[in-house]
């Protein structure tokens, strides 16, 4: 489950990628974890090899995964199991209420792409990482927040807030 929530959610893993995922792909990198993908990973997505940074609130649970690993995949090692699939194996260790949805980890992809569009990571940086050409905007625009009227309007206008203590100052970047 642990290895599951880091890369399904944390880093936006596709299942048949998860289950390849050893200590070799992992990476501490400035100050975070990275995770390479590669054509052992996505010889059944068929989705590009891409490098994606790890979410910085699964490092802990990421560091664990890495030293139970003892050579084995991360997905494999939190289970104990040499015949490990870890959709199967979650979906029977968690008791879902039948009010909720099911388990999906397709689900925690989602929530990750949202994740990176609300924190504004550039759209192709997360095309990217996603291993993504296109993204299907009607399904997430729903659960995408823009908390700044002014910002997003300033931005569209092409002007940059320039703010100095006391007084607010306007800079024009477009030119005619």
């Amino acid at each position: 489950m642990r290895a599951a929530l880091a890369l399904h959610h944390g880093a936006g893993l596709k299942h048949n990628e998860l289950r390849f995922v050893d200590e070799s792909d992992i990476e501490w990198r400035d100050g975070f974890f990275v995770v390479r993908v590669t054509e052992k990973h996505t010889v059944k997505s068929r989705m590009p090899n891409r490098v994606i940074a790890v979410d910085s609130a699964y490092a802990q649970w990421l560091r664990e995964l890495l030293v139970e690993a003892r050579g084995e995949t991360l997905a494999h090692a939190s289970s104990g199991s040499a015949t490990y699939d870890p959709l199967k194996v979650i979906r029977r260790e968690i008791e879902v209420p039948e009010a909720l949805p099911s388990f999906d980890p397709r689900r925690l992809r989602n929530t990750w792409l949202v994740n990176m569009l609300n924190r504004r990571v550039p759209l192709r940086a997360v095309l990217t990482a996603a291993g993504l050409q296109t993204l299907d905007l009607p399904l997430l625009l729903p659960a995408l927040h823009d908390d700044d009227d002014h910002l997003s309007l300033s931005a569209m206008a092409d002007v940059t807030l320039e703010a100095s203590p006391g007084e607010a100052s306007v800079s024009c970047v477009g030119s005619m």
